[in-house]
């Protein structure tokens, strides 16, 4: 059985790694890396640089919608120029997903022109 104290090194270990990926995306996107530090923010700022509107990020606050704003994270992985394989990685396997942005140096392409948020509500408009 591991010590307790094991434990929680571990785990703060691994918080301050993820926090540190975090602030690498957000210089990636040209924002300060402090904003990857504060929490409703960093996601804020995630959706303004991915979809174009930050208001969205309030909507995971919402139990059901907030699974369907994961459609963000697919959005994610377009502005740094990767596949949408690396999209269903974010969304399933975040932590792992943001590693893989990171440690495969990809840069910040911008946001697309038409985002899956947008083709998502022309799912709607069309009707």
């Amino acid at each position: 059985e591991l010590p307790f104290w094991f434990a929680l090194l571990f785990t703060f270990s691994l918080i301050a790694v993820l926090l540190v990926f975090k602030a690498i995306i957000f210089m990636r996107m040209g924002e300060p890396a402090i904003f990857a530090f504060v929490p409703i923010y960093n996601e804020w700022v995630l959706y303004k640089r991915t979809l174009g509107n930050g208001v969205l990020s309030l909507l995971q606050l919402v139990p059901i919608v907030g699974i369907i704003m994961r459609i963000q994270r697919m959005e994610m992985a377009k502005v740094f120029g990767k596949s949408e394989l690396v999209g269903v990685l974010l969304i399933l396997f975040p932590v792992i997903g943001e590693a893989y942005l990171v440690l495969s140096e990809a840069e910040y392409e911008g946001m697309r022109t038409k985002s899956y948020w947008d083709e998502f509500l022309d799912i709607f408009r069309r009707r």
